[in-house]
């Protein structure tokens, strides 16, 4: 369809997250395209939580929030505003009144952060370990094949930066009580300090139940993740991966 649309050569291109479908190498093209197109003098209005990516190809933007405009103007302050605006939940908070989408069979209520006690904790840290727990209620008796699955994003920018799903470690669940807690465990927390923000997902037999954008913001600390004391920052990397170095003749 982005491609039929494209080579219309339209006097406005309307895109509405094109980024979220295809490969990287499909993403790659529609950005270029979208380049072309503004290039020529026309019009592309973008639609997208990819911050990256309106930074690179807008010059303009406007920030919506329930259906108003919130802000419009300079590319970088709007989103500095979309991510002051939007991120104004954190964890340990009631998700109701969160715009979702789904068949609603199964809804996520809160996000709660625990530590290797399971102690309620506000801000993670990195190289410990991290608990993180999606509050459901189920509406409906006997669900079966549950997929749940927690997008982590940079909290500048909004890229995914990894996806902890239970069908990627073939953990399905297939018998849940009405209400309770799916508990995400991470020994060793690989994130470097700085701003973060989640999305969920859920699904009953492939049936999209709950899904929720922007759903909190948190912050990372500093830890002592190589017991040297010594840390990269985010100016440095994205994550943080054990390692280790030797010398050979």
């Amino acid at each position: 369809a982005f491609a039929v649309a494209a080579h219309l050569e339209p006097e406005i291109l309307i895109v509405d997250e094109v980024l979220a479908v295809g490969d990287a190498e499909f993403q790659k093209k529609c950005l270029g395209k979208m380049k072309d197109v503004s290039g020529e003098g026309r019009t592309v209005l973008f639609v997208s939580h990819n911050m990256l990516a309106v930074e690179a190809i807008c010059n303009s933007a406007a920030v919506l929030n329930n259906g108003k405009i919130g802000f419009i103007g300079e590319v970088n302050q709007a989103i500095k505003h979309y991510f002051t605006d939007s991120n104004n939940f954190i964890a340990n908070d009631n998700l109701e009144g969160l715009t979702r989408s789904g068949s609603g069979k199964l809804k996520f209520e809160r996000v709660i952060f625990y530590d290797e006690n399971m102690n309620i904790i506000k801000t993670p840290v990195s190289g410990k370990r991290l608990i993180i727990g999606l509050h459901y209620k189920s509406f409906e008796k006997n669900l079966k094949n549950i997929r749940v699955g927690i997008s982590i994003n940079n909290g500048i920018y909004g890229t995914q930066l990894t996806v902890l799903a239970n069908d990627i470690t073939d953990e399905l669940f297939n018998s849940l009580s009405d209400e309770g807690v799916f508990l995400c465990d991470i020994p060793k927390l690989s994130m470097v300090s700085g701003q973060y923000n989640m999305n969920l997902f859920c699904s009953v037999n492939d049936v999209i139940s709950d899904w929720l954008i922007n759903v909190c913001s948190f912050n990372v600390e500093v830890g002592n993740y190589y017991k040297t004391g010594r840390n990269m920052d985010s100016g440095q990397s994205q994550f943080l991966m054990d390692y280790k170095w030797k010398y050979d003749k």
